[in-house]
């Protein structure tokens, strides 16, 4: 067996182990919609929408879908030190507190119009 053999079932491996992460690629997709919109209420929910450029650059290949995503972490895991698990998880993460600023916005909406 060539020494790249190896190499190259480790890439797919790696890459099947991706693809069976982003099962959630629809939840995925939707955090730039959601972190967006969650950035539209900064000041009630403490910066939720605020990111850097690779942390705005990331939202916005999720957006795109699990592939644009994944070629993003791979061809810029040395420059940026991403890891595409870490990635999903702070993805999900943000979504989840993007959600619960928006239900606490909404929440105090209500109590306000009353």
């Amino acid at each position: 067996m060539k020494p790249t053999a190896h190499l190259t079932r480790c890439n797919l491996a790696l890459a099947t182990a991706a693809a069976a992460t982003l099962v959630l690629v629809p939840a995925v997709g939707h955090a730039a919609d959601t972190l967006a919109a969650a950035g539209a209420t900064g000041a009630a929910c403490g910066g939720v929408g605020t990111f850097t450029s690779v942390q705005r650059t990331i939202v916005e290949k999720a957006a795109q879908g699990a592939v644009p995503l994944i070629q993003y972490v791979q061809r810029t895991r040395m420059i940026h030190q991403l890891d595409l698990a870490e990635t999903l998880a702070w993805l999900d993460e943000r979504r989840a507190l993007a959600a619960t600023c928006r239900t606490a916005v909404a929440s105090d909406a209500v109590v306000a119009a009353e």
